[in-house]
């Protein structure tokens, strides 16, 4: 019984059917053509109100933004007296988190001057908002300086960190 002989069947080559993790996609389908019109294609109302809605919206509060990225775009940029293209953008100063910036044009005597951030009770509001931010957590100047330098952003210095801790203290 032990010694008796099994037939062993060699199994079949498995016939190739596609890739089963492609998205498959009906040939006469128009509604997922890449140069079907929107008409075809039925945007939901919906979408159309986040757009509206997005629109209406007003950008507020602090974003942190590559400064390679923002020298390119003020070379894109025109010139309000000229209208030539290329703006050059400098920094003028830094205190703390926030940076004095300056626009030129290449080809006339055009400048201007403006700040990154607000000013509330004489200090950039970015700094306040660092300061209180960091007390909030429970961290204090050094966590700062580290996150700061973790970040790559300018730091705040430890008299103008202790100088804000103070006025948040003591309104």
């Amino acid at each position: 019984m032990g010694n008796a002989k099994r037939r062993v069947r060699a199994q079949r080559k498995r016939q190739f059917r596609g890739n089963g993790s492609t998205i498959k996609h009906s040939k006469n389908s128009s509604a997922t053509s890449t140069n079907a019109s929107s008409s075809k294609i039925k945007i939901p109302a919906v979408f159309d109100e986040e757009i509206a809605e997005y629109q209406r919206k007003p950008l507020i509060g602090n974003r942190i933004i590559d400064m390679e990225v923002l020298l390119n775009l003020f070379l894109q940029l025109c010139c309000p007296r000229c209208f030539e293209e290329g703006i050059l953008l400098s920094e003028d100063s830094t205190y703390g988190l926030c940076s004095h910036f300056v626009i030129r044009c290449k080809h006339c005597d055009f400048y201007s001057r403006f700040s990154s951030s607000k000013k509330t009770l004489q200090c950039p509001e970015v700094n306040t908002r660092f300061v209180y931010g960091m007390r909030q957590i429970g961290k204090a100047f050094s966590a700062g300086f580290k996150l700061c330098g973790t970040l790559n952003l300018p730091r705040l210095s430890k008299t103008a960190y202790t100088n804000r801790e103070n006025k948040l203290m003591c309104p």
